[in-house]
């Protein structure tokens, strides 16, 4: 599976860290009980990191079809978010037309922390849209999706950027400057803001 310039087969997602020799020092002059116990202990913590099985069945299946495939994991996130935020505009307009709702003003919707999808702002129709929207869970489910996929796509070009960056004081400073991108846009919101063709989803500062 290659992100960007980073080749990683699914099986190599597992990372084993081998023990210092300064660890193995100390293990030495454990009792046999003792060193007993810390390798359970060890293993059960490197069994948790190592393990997939968490992961969501569907999930697991795509990034290992990705990993034979040889495909790029940006690209096929772009291209589900590209389908799904299509088949979300096509759903939400339907609705909005059966609803008798008008889209010559501008309309902001964002996710409110219980995940329903809301109006932002001020809209003419805001109490009739949100009414809609609140019939039509899928779009909530939808909209959900949407924002996680877009955010892990957005997660995925800083690390980009990051790893494609020469070495030395521009590393330094990449980093730092990811780090800050990071900070500053953990208490962003994903939105969609619709207006004719200038209708586009991206991620706002809350205030």
């Amino acid at each position: 599976m290659a992100i960007d310039g980073i080749f990683n087969n699914l099986g190599s997602m597992m990372v084993v860290h081998r023990s210092t020799g300064q660890d193995a020092d100390a293990g030495r002059s454990a009792s046999g009980s003792e060193q007993a116990q810390t390798a359970d202990g060890n293993l059960a913590r490197l069994t948790d990191s190592a393990s997939l099985s968490a992961l969501n069945p569907k999930l697991r299946s795509t990034l290992e079809d990705i990993s034979e495939r040889g495909g790029n994991v940006l690209e096929t996130l772009e291209q589900n978010v590209a389908n799904l935020q299509e088949g979300f505009l096509d759903t939400l307009s339907d609705r909005l037309d059966a609803a008798g709702v008008s889209l010559d003003e501008k309309l902001t919707l964002t996710q409110d922390d219980e995940g329903a999808l809301s109006v932002l702002g001020d809209h003419p129709d805001k109490a009739r849209i949100e009414q809609t929207l609140s019939d039509a869970p899928e779009l909530s489910s939808a909209f959900g999706e949407l924002a996680s996929q877009s955010e892990l796509i957005r997660d995925i070009r800083s690390l980009r950027r990051v790893v494609t960056t020469r070495v030395g004081a521009a590393a330094y400073d990449a980093v730092a400057a990811a780090t800050t991108d990071t900070a500053e846009t953990a208490s962003s919101a994903y939105r969609v803001s619709l207006k004719g063709a200038m209708s586009h989803f991206y991620f706002g500062r809350n205030t």
